[in-house]
């Protein structure tokens, strides 16, 4: 709970826990926020890795169970055998994903799609949502955070506008 009062500040954290418990409930996630705090970039690389072996599904499945055992379950994501096991659920084949996760591999373009995020858009934390039209206005909104489904109203309105 220390590092959401650092992030976010004491009254706001109060806030924020239990509307998101309270959501998080309405959807069948039952978020605990007592989790270590770690590193996410071999969860990134292994998301990364599960989009390349096996293709956006695959990635969507790491994605959920990373999500699961962090904000459910309290695990480490900084830990290999968390992120190994989230291989593993996702149906990548474990050995394989253990050893990517022991090498380098794809480090440099995580850290590098990481850098181009913060600097595009100042990116600093998640969820981040990037909403575009696709017409020659090339309209963009950004949303950081857990958002009120009222501000993705007010962006797709703004959308309506134009």
């Amino acid at each position: 709970m220390n590092y959401y009062e650092m992030k976010f500040g004491k009254e706001r954290t109060e806030r924020m826990i239990p509307y998101m418990k309270q959501i998080g409930a309405s959807e069948n996630i039952n978020f605990s926020y007592g989790g270590k705090v770690a590193n996410t970039l071999n969860s990134h690389r292994l998301i990364e890795y599960a989009k390349k072996k096996s293709g956006l599904k695959c990635q969507d499945q790491v994605v959920d169970s990373l999500f699961k055992s962090y904000f459910e379950k309290e695990e480490n994501l900084g830990d290999l055998s968390v992120l190994v096991s989230a291989a593993e659920i996702s149906g990548l084949d474990k050995t394989e994903a253990e050893a990517f996760l022991k090498s380098d591999e794809g480090s440099a373009e995580v850290r590098n799609d990481m850098k181009n995020w913060r600097y595009r858009y100042r990116v600093d934390g998640v969820p981040f949502f990037i909403l575009s039209a696709e017409d020659d206005a090339g309209a963009e909104y950004t949303l950081s955070g857990a958002q009120e489904p009222n501000a993705f109203t007010q962006v797709f309105e703004q959308f309506l506008r134009k």
